[in-house]
């Protein structure tokens, strides 16, 4: 058999060979290394999100900064674990259960609304049982002080 009929497809269509073949399949793929150009198809730019309300993934809606929000509809109740208590000894800081779709601004500013305390810092997570904010607070403001006030201990 000779290489020549040993290349010979059915219905005696020659296939390539396999020099070809690599020489099609080099001339097609981009080489490794060499950055390529970013796709110019209107489809895949970013959308703009930067409207007057933001949308959240639950159908309603968080307010921008310059909204007044009831302080009651955002902070649901008090987090009272053992490690919530040791950081408020050593951080001066409470732990609540808030709206998930609050942000740290809203936070910050229902609980100053509705202690009348000073609050430095708002630190956020989500979990389980829902969003969780740890307010640290600031100032003349004790934490062992808002926890007796809400009923804490």
């Amino acid at each position: 058999m000779s290489s020549k009929s040993a290349r010979q497809g059915v219905g005696s269509k020659p296939l390539a060979s396999r020099a070809s073949v690599r020489a099609a399949g080099k001339a097609s793929r981009p080489k490794q290394g060499v950055p390529q150009e970013a796709p110019t198809n209107a489809s895949r730019r970013a959308a703009n999100t930067q409207g007057h309300l933001r949308r959240s993934g639950r159908g309603d809606f968080s307010a921008p900064k310059g909204m007044k929000v009831d302080p009651y509809a955002i902070v649901i109740h008090p987090m009272v674990t053992e490690k919530s208590m040791g950081q408020m000894d050593r951080h001066n800081s409470l732990e609540f259960l808030v709206r998930r779709t609050a942000d740290k601004h809203e936070i910050k500013a229902a609980i100053q609304q509705l202690f009348d305390c000073e609050v430095a810092k708002v630190n956020t997570r989500i979990t389980r049982e829902g969003k969780r904010a740890t307010v640290v607070f600031g100032g003349e403001t004790t934490a062992e002080e808002i926890g007796q006030r809400i009923g804490v201990f």
